[in-house]
Protein backbone atom coordinates (compact mmCIF):
# COMPACT_ATOMS: atom_id res chain seq x y z
CA UNK A 1 0.00 0.00 0.00
CA UNK A 2 3.13 2.31 1.04
CA UNK A 3 4.55 1.46 -2.63
CA UNK A 4 1.37 2.70 -4.52
CA UNK A 5 0.38 5.69 -2.20
CA UNK A 6 4.08 7.14 -2.84
CA UNK A 7 3.83 6.45 -6.81
CA UNK A 8 0.57 8.40 -6.98
CA UNK A 9 0.68 11.96 -8.05
CA UNK A 10 -2.67 14.03 -8.16
CA UNK A 11 -3.56 17.77 -8.12
CA UNK A 12 -6.26 19.99 -9.18
CA UNK A 13 -6.71 23.47 -10.09
CA UNK A 14 -7.34 25.24 -13.07
CA UNK A 15 -6.49 25.31 -16.92
CA UNK A 16 -6.32 27.32 -19.97
CA UNK A 17 -5.85 26.28 -23.41
CA UNK A 18 -4.10 28.85 -26.11
CA UNK A 19 -4.09 27.24 -29.56
CA UNK A 20 -2.62 23.98 -28.84
CA UNK A 21 -0.66 24.64 -25.60
CA UNK A 22 -2.13 24.01 -22.44
CA UNK A 23 -1.18 25.42 -19.33
CA UNK A 24 -2.36 24.04 -15.95
CA UNK A 25 -1.54 25.35 -12.30
CA UNK A 26 -2.21 23.29 -9.50
CA UNK A 27 -4.43 24.83 -6.17
CA UNK A 28 -4.32 21.73 -4.26
CA UNK A 29 -1.58 18.72 -5.28
CA UNK A 30 -0.29 15.27 -3.34
CA UNK A 31 3.24 16.50 -3.94
CA UNK A 32 3.62 19.16 -0.93
CA UNK A 33 7.12 20.35 -3.17
CA UNK A 34 4.96 21.38 -5.74
CA UNK A 35 2.50 23.17 -4.25
CA UNK A 36 5.62 24.77 -2.48
CA UNK A 37 6.20 26.74 -5.65
CA UNK A 38 2.26 28.14 -5.44
CA UNK A 39 1.24 30.49 -6.86
CA UNK A 40 4.00 30.10 -9.84
CA UNK A 41 3.44 26.08 -10.41
CA UNK A 42 2.30 26.77 -13.70
CA UNK A 43 3.23 23.62 -16.47
CA UNK A 44 2.55 23.74 -19.88
CA UNK A 45 2.09 21.15 -22.68
CA UNK A 46 2.55 21.53 -26.19
CA UNK A 47 -0.90 19.31 -27.45
CA UNK A 48 -2.58 17.17 -30.57
CA UNK A 49 -5.46 14.68 -31.01
CA UNK A 50 -5.58 12.26 -33.43
CA UNK A 51 -8.79 10.51 -34.03
CA UNK A 52 -9.24 8.84 -30.32
CA UNK A 53 -5.64 9.98 -28.91
CA UNK A 54 -4.30 12.94 -27.17
CA UNK A 55 -0.68 13.46 -26.93
CA UNK A 56 0.80 15.86 -24.26
CA UNK A 57 4.45 17.03 -24.52
CA UNK A 58 6.13 19.32 -21.39
CA UNK A 59 7.53 22.48 -21.75
CA UNK A 60 9.83 23.80 -19.26
CA UNK A 61 11.51 21.65 -16.76
CA UNK A 62 10.52 18.44 -18.36
CA UNK A 63 10.76 19.76 -21.71
CA UNK A 64 9.93 17.04 -24.32
CA UNK A 65 8.07 14.33 -21.94
CA UNK A 66 6.05 13.02 -23.82
CA UNK A 67 2.31 11.22 -22.40
CA UNK A 68 0.14 9.58 -25.12
CA UNK A 69 -3.33 9.30 -24.05
CA UNK A 70 -5.86 6.83 -25.30
CA UNK A 71 -9.78 6.33 -25.12
CA UNK A 72 -10.46 3.03 -23.69
CA UNK A 73 -13.17 1.34 -25.73
CA UNK A 74 -16.81 2.06 -24.62
CA UNK A 75 -15.89 4.67 -22.27
CA UNK A 76 -15.99 8.57 -22.88
CA UNK A 77 -12.67 10.41 -24.12
CA UNK A 78 -13.28 14.11 -23.29
CA UNK A 79 -11.20 15.83 -25.52
CA UNK A 80 -13.44 14.11 -28.79
CA UNK A 81 -15.89 17.10 -29.65
CA UNK A 82 -18.94 15.94 -31.65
Amino acid sequence: KVAAYDSFVASSGRYEIDGNLLKTRAYVARVPAYMNAWPDNETSYEFSVDGDTLTLTSQGINAGTVTTLRQVEGSPAPWLTE
